[in-house]
């Protein structure tokens, strides 16, 4: 959650390196669009520090959703934090805000042609230890509501299996964190990025790992799996018919296993589809991103971003604890009994409560109600 403006209006935001611009919709916008219902909005005139401003942002975003605002300043509550003066665009058209389960995005990509993010003004206020944040996604199935972990001014040396292993950025000026991909592989077989490198950004705010046509197709051939939306495979399956896929970063071959690139279908629990889409991109300038990896990746490795010396690091995550299904099939069985149980109890106290009034009423000569439990045969 993020808090905006005085008093504190709070927001569901989507954490996005692959944007250099936080925005919110406005709730002026949102009180007379349709698709923003169930989405807060920023009431500017509701905060004493919101200035407005008068330039204009537009923001276009790779799955052809995007957004038009106006920048205003204003004080920022993100965790445990309050940072002031931070420049946020207020969303007055679009259609980035209808989808998803967020209210507006926390940008925290790089980037030379939008005002300093929420990061860098934190660390002019001295309000972070480094110029760095980091980011650990949960994959547990079990636990959606635990969705991962966003830290600031360091990196959760809790969630790392080993040391990191550092990418430089290839430019800071392109809006995201692109590093270079030096191959992907299929099984220890290249099937991209091998002879000549290709850049990736690594990307927060996109679920898939997205690449051009040819290698992502490629790497559907190889893995003998169905394509994206057209069926699926058994999810017990995988282990022994799939093969892994590695990204070469940083000089390392870090590696994604079936089990860790398989995601159970939308349409049911008991198949999975791979999570590598598609995407081309066109009119973009050179060096521009052809792959980005996205929170099918990140799940399984950590991500750390330093704005010091503009590098990605990357480690394997420590996954979160495991509940299996029986154990949660379990705890809910164990739910509804205690539950039972405080019903059993207040009944119990409700019928001595009762019989004590009968008994009181019998002493006073007043009027005996008799109590009915259940059905009564009046033949």
């Amino acid at each position: 959650m993020m808090g905006v403006g005085t008093p504190s209006q709070w927001f569901t935001v989507l954490a996005d390196t692959g944007s250099p611009v936080t925005w919110l919709p406005s709730a002026t916008w949102c009180s007379s669009k349709r698709g923003c219902d169930g989405h807060r909005g920023f009431n500017a005139s509701a905060s004493s520090t919101c200035v407005p401003g008068d330039a204009t942002v537009r923001v276009q975003y790779g799955d052809g959703t995007g957004i038009t605002g106006t920048f205003v300043s204003d004080s920022i509550s993100l965790g445990g934090l309050d940072v002031e003066g931070v420049q946020l665009a207020v969303v007055t058209a679009g259609t980035a805000p209808a989808s998803g389960v967020f209210d507006g995005l926390l940008g925290l990509g790089l980037a030379q042609n939008v005002p300093p993010g929420v990061i860098e003004i934190a660390l002019s206020q001295g309000l972070l230890a480094q110029p760095m944040f980091g980011v650990w996604l949960n994959k547990n199935p079990l636990q959606p509501q635990n969705g991962g972990e966003l830290m600031l001014g360091g990196v959760d040396t809790d969630k790392l299996e080993g040391p990191l292993v550092w990418a430089n950025v290839t430019s800071n000026t392109l809006g995201g964190w692109p590093v270079p991909l030096d191959g992907v592989y299929v099984g220890g077989v290249a099937m991209a990025c091998d002879e000549a490198p290709c850049v990736a950004a690594i990307d927060t705010g996109t679920s898939l790992i997205l690449g051009p046509p040819d290698a992502v197709n490629a790497i559907y051939a190889a893995i003998n799996a169905a394509m994206r939306g057209v069926g699926g495979i058994s999810c017990e399956q995988a282990a022994s018919r799939m093969p892994s896929v590695a990204f070469g970063l940083a000089g390392q071959r870090l590696v994604l296993t079936p089990q860790q690139y398989l995601r159970r279908n939308a349409a049911g629990q008991l198949t999975c589809e791979a999570s590598f889409g598609s995407v081309t991109f066109t009119g973009v300038p050179p060096g521009y991103p052809t792959w980005l990896l996205g929170d099918a990746f990140l799940g399984s490795y950590y991500a750390a971003f330093d704005l010091g010396t503009l590098r990605v690091g990357f480690a394997r995550s420590v996954p979160a604890p495991t509940v299996s299904r029986r154990e949660a099939w379990v705890a809910r069985l164990l739910l509804w009994r205690l539950a039972l149980l405080v019903v059993a109890a207040a009944v119990s106290y409700a019928l001595v409560a009762e019989w004590e009034r009968v008994a009181r009423n019998q002493g006073a000569g007043g009027s005996v109600i008799e109590w009915v439990a259940g059905d009564v045969d009046r033949a």
